[in-house]
């Protein structure tokens, strides 16, 4: 009986927490590192600078070419399954990647290991908030996914700094070659070790919600049914995506938002890409730029785990949902303009500024952004619903560099700089003028009273 039921937490959880956090590490250690060392790694392959720019890109086209697919059997696959193959396909990936590195002529093997990555990534990309929602109650979901989008900003901000810290100019081609290759057998033995852990470990969910609304959302899936078969799933799966997207996108407030989280999150990534060729094309005359490049881009995920973590907790105590996303989304173009004007007027300080605040508002947005998604899409699978979010981040990750790249080559370096400035534009005013209903909120608030009311009801009948 409904009048029976009381949410509880176990302290799984946080063990569940922190595997997925490490995992989603790995990931941003990955997304984050080629960038930066671009024209060595170029050098190394003996290619052009922009085909190592498609080490990041091939992971995009990946995640476009089978995220439709891919997100009608994850709703079907169970929080384990999706975990498993989190950490196996990231294990394989790595591998094939660390083999690519170990030979001079190995760029097309590392890009098929990168492009297994980009499958890894969708699944990932789903991960945080189910994790959050399963396994977390009502006042501790916006800080689980804080959690795990500052576990992010670790993985990228090593990922940025620590390859160029390892390597220089002066570094010699067998030199470049083994450090990368111990790197990558490195990650790879990580993350075996997490697919272990999780074989072991990670359950579909615990034995109990934790929340009201995790609750109803349970039986809403029980009360839908399992079919049986491959095929039926398929089948079933197939049409409960176009149900959900039909629904959902008639909904112009989630139009908006699935637009702002699209939109947002790739502006640091495409930082991490073209900020050291712009910066180097830009300022000739300064040395060590690679290094100077990766510790800001390091500073800039640190700060991205800050604002994640101040804003996960910010969101829980004042619920204040919209509000908190215009406010990321504000300074977020204030950043992206800080950049283009560094580069335009040759000032490193204010490139400086301009990446770190970047970094600050990405990890800011990236968790409002989840929570509000979850909140104007509920009681729809978070699962289902971050898969159909993602797809529009994986398009403007596509978008961001390849526009970059090419009118950094044929226009100038400043004006590579311009488009994720007009882009951010358009979301401060999206932001200032969506007015969400928050449902997930509401469904928590209705059956605590209701259940606030039969206690009252069965103290007056004693």
């Amino acid at each position: 009986m409904e009048e029976e039921f009381k949410p509880q937490t176990f302290g799984k959880r946080w063990i569940v927490l922190l595997l997925i956090s490490i995992s989603i590490a790995l990931r941003g250690f990955n997304q984050s590192c080629f960038g930066p060392s671009n024209n060595l790694l170029s050098h190394y392959f003996q290619v052009e600078p922009w085909q190592i720019d498609w080490l990041v890109i091939i992971q995009s086209v990946i995640f476009l070419s089978v995220a439709l697919p891919l997100s009608m059997l994850t709703v079907r696959m169970g929080y384990r399954t999706l975990v498993l193959s989190t950490t196996l396909s990231q294990a394989a990936g790595f591998a094939i990647t660390s083999i690519g590195l170990s030979f001079r002529s190995g760029f097309s093997l590392v890009l098929c290991g990168q492009g297994l990555m980009g499958f890894s990534n969708i699944v990932s990309w789903s991960l945080p908030p189910p994790t959050a929602a399963i396994w977390f109650g009502k006042n501790e979901v916006a800080s689980a996914v804080a959690v795990q989008v500052v576990a992010r900003g670790v993985g990228e901000a090593i990922g940025a700094y620590l390859p160029t810290s390892l390597t220089s100019d002066n570094t010699t081609v067998e030199q470049l070659g083994g450090t990368w290759t111990v790197m990558y057998s490195s990650l790879c033995g990580v993350a075996i070790l997490m697919f272990i852990l999780a074989l072991a470990i990670i359950t579909d969910k615990p034995e109990r919600p934790p929340s009201w609304a995790q609750y109803k959302a349970e039986q809403g899936q029980q009360r839908g049914g399992l079919s049986k078969g491959m095929l039926q799933e398929i089948r079933k799966s197939a049409a409960e995506f176009w149900r959900v997207l039909t629904i959902l996108f008639k909904d112009p407030n989630f139009v908006c938002v699935w637009i702002l989280f699209g939109a947002s999150n790739p502006v640091l990534r495409n930082n991490n890409v073209l900020l050291s060729s712009a910066v180097n094309m830009q300022f000739d005359h300064v040395s060590n730029l690679n290094w100077r490049i990766g510790l800001v881009l390091m500073g800039a995920w640190g700060m991205y785990t800050i604002g994640g973590f101040i804003a996960g907790p910010l969101i829980s105590y004042t619920q204040k949902y919209q509000l908190i996303v215009f406010v990321g989304e504000l300074f977020l173009f204030v950043s992206t303009l800080l950049v283009f004007v560094g580069i335009y007027l040759r000032n490193l300080n204010l490139i400086y500024v301009g990446v770190i605040l970047q970094g600050f508002m990405v990890g800011w947005c990236n968790t409002s952004l989840f929570e509000l998604i979850a909140e104007i899409s509920y009681p729809h699978s978070t699962i289902f619903v971050t898969m159909i979010s993602i797809i529009c981040m994986g398009i403007f990750r596509f978008f961001y560099p390849l526009v970059g790249r090419f009118v950094m080559n044929n226009v100038s370096v400043s004006a590579s700089e311009l488009f994720p400035c007009l882009i951010m534009g358009i979301c401060v005013i999206i932001s200032g003028a969506i007015r969400p209903t928050y449902h997930r909120k509401f469904a928590n608030q209705k059956e605590e009273r209701r259940a606030l009311l039969n206690s009252l009801e069965c103290e007056d009948d004693d």
